[in-house]
C-alpha cells in the first residue's frame, strides 16, 4: 500500500510533527512498527529512515501545500502550485520533445506544463536524482517515466500533484489523504 498525505502549510505548521504522523498513521495502516529512528538525508536530499528496510518517503511542497508520501518501494512525490510560466522558454530548456510537442499542442497552458513538470521530478525522486540529472534525457507524458508508474491525482484547486511508484496503478493501493 502506498499512502500520500496533503496538508496545507498553516499558521504553526511543522514539517517534522506533520512527518511523524503521517508516518505514525501510515505504519497503523499498514500493519508494521514505526521506524525509530528520524530520517536522514541521502547526497541529492532524498529522505529515508535508517534501518528501516521496507519503508520508503517522499516529500513535497509548494505554494502552502506539503506533500509526504510513504511505500514498500521507492517512491517519488511532486506537487506545484500553478502559476504563471513562460511555458515555451521552460518546455525548449528542460523538456523531451514528445513533452514540448504536446506543449506546442495546447499553448502557453500552465496546468499541463505542471502537470508534466510533477511527473518529472517524482520520478527523479523516487531514485534518489537530482534535477541535473537531465530532465530532456526523458519524458513524463504518459504513463510511465524512468523506470517508474506515474500516476497523476487531482489535486486542490490551483495545483498539480503527481506520484512516481515502482507498481503500477492496477499492482497496489494508493490511499490520497488530504487534509486541508
Amino acid at each position: 500500500m502506498i499512502a500520500l498525505f496533503v496538508l496545507k502549510e498553516e499558521a504553526g505548521f511543522c514539517r517534522a510533527q506533520a512527518l511523524g504522523r503521517c508516518t505514525a498513521e501510515y505504519c497503523a495502516m499498514a500493519g508494521r512498527a514505526a521506524p525509530k529512528n528520524a530520517p536522514q538525508k541521502r547526497p541529492f536530499g532524498q529522505p529515508y529512515f535508517p534501518g528501516e528496510a521496507g519503508l520508503h518517503l517522499s516529500l513535497s511542497h509548494s505554494g502552502g501545500l506539503w506533500c509526504c508520501a510513504l511505500a514498500p518501494n521507492p517512491v517519488g512525490v511532486d506537487v506545484e502550485r500553478r502559476r504563471p510560466v513562460r511555458v515555451r522558454a521552460l518546455s525548449a530548456r528542460f523538456f523531451h520533445p514528445e513533452e514540448d510537442a504536446l506543449l506546442l499542442t495546447h499553448g502557453d497552458e500552465p496546468a499541463l506544463f505542471f502537470d508534466l513538470w510533477t511527473g518529472k521530478e517524482a520520478a527523479l525522486k523516487r531514485l534518489g536524482l537530482g534535477l541535473g540529472f537531465g530532465l530532456p534525457s526523458f519524458s513524463a507524458a504518459g504513463e510511465r517515466a524512468l523506470c517508474g508508474w506515474l500516476r497523476r491525482f487531482d489535486a486542490p484547486a490551483g495545483y498539480s500533484l503527481c506520484l512516481c511508484s515502482q507498481t503500477s496503478p492496477n499492482e497496489e493501493e494508493c490511499r490520497l489523504i488530504v487534509r486541508i
